[in-house]
């Protein structure tokens, strides 16, 4: 089976971010301008990779850019933000205005949206591919969307935490690394093997998050783990375009 080999670079392949793409925006094409409240625990959420208010990633791409856009009327938000990026608190009583401001200047963010989201997840998900031995698109595609989603934090609905129930489930991974009694990276299709343990992993996840406030929204994106699960099944590991998909959630074609 032919494999993609992983980009040493600073930027994602097109059909990795198409895909991230629609699950955030229901668009292949990234939607720079999205707001929105979520009620989600998470503040407002907004953005290509949906950065939000409470978590710290909101906090990165406004202060780049207003770093280098002294007049924008962002600037009011950044303590704000930072304070709120700290207690990781979803509060959105100070940001009065934060939605219009935000869609009056997204399109100026771009560079920075695309700058922010590779440093925070696009380039995680290539080092965590390169750790674990997961050589193709798809599995760059899986990681990045889950890193996306989920964060790459310790907690117990994080991506660490998937990789975690993922290693103790195969017994370790493609690359050989962390086994224990069985050997992943010994038996015929490990990668396949691992991913389709990491979908059902994360499945659980979204279906009974951790934390209550996330719990009722993720289970709605439940879908996105069958549309990578159908892609695993079709043995579409480099992501031929164009790509179909179809479910119940989203009917597009990303070529």
């Amino acid at each position: 089976m032919f494999f993609i080999q992983l980009p040493p670079t600073d930027t994602l392949p097109a059909v990795v971010q198409k895909l991230n793409s629609l699950f955030e925006n229901d668009s292949v094409d990234p939607n720079y301008d999205y707001i929105e409240y979520l009620a989600d625990g998470r503040g407002f959420t907004f953005g290509k990779v949906g950065f939000t208010t409470a978590t710290g990633d909101g906090f990165d791409i406004i202060r780049e850019y207003t770093e280098s856009v002294k007049d924008s009327k962002l600037v009011y938000y950044v303590d704000v933000l930072k304070k709120l990026a700290r207690k990781h608190s979803d509060d959105t009583t100070d940001l009065v205005g934060f939605a219009d401001a935000w869609r009056s200047e997204a399109q100026k963010t771009k560079y920075f949206q695309d700058k922010v989201s590779f440093e925070l997840y696009g380039k995680p998900a290539i080092d965590y591919c390169q750790l674990l031995g997961l050589k193709s698109t798809l599995a760059l595609a899986i990681v990045y969307d889950a890193i996306v989603q989920h964060g790459d934090g310790k907690d117990k609905d994080g991506i660490r935490k998937i990789f975690k129930h993922t290693i103790k489930s195969v017994g370790g991974t493609p690359s050989g690394r962390t086994h224990k009694d069985k050997r992943c990276d010994e038996m015929p299709d490990s990668e396949i093997l691992f991913l389709e343990a990491f979908l059902q992993s994360r499945r659980e996840i979204l279906e009974d998050a951790h934390d209550d406030d996330s719990r009722e929204e993720w289970q709605k994106s439940v879908g996105r783990v069958d549309v990578f699960k159908g892609l695993l099944d079709s043995k579409n590991l480099d992501l031929k375009m164009p790509l179909q998909i179809v479910s119940e959630e989203w009917n597009a074609v990303i070529k």
